[in-house]
């Protein structure tokens, strides 16, 4: 058995928690910023004085 002694555990490893919560926190930015994001279905006239991208 002396020569497993490098290879990984057979059980899976935990991930980090630091990763986790920056994939988290990456996904409710960009869940948050959805609303923002000019809507495909309907589209806004260019004219419509509360598109803040037409600004």
């Amino acid at each position: 058995m002396e020569a497993y002694a490098g290879a990984p555990s057979p059980r899976p490893r935990r991930r980090n928690p630091a990763v986790l919560s920056s994939i988290i926190s990456v996904s409710f930015f960009f869940l948050s910023r959805e609303p923002f994001l000019p809507p495909t279905t309907k589209p806004i006239p260019e004219n419509h004085p509360h598109t803040p991208w037409n600004k």
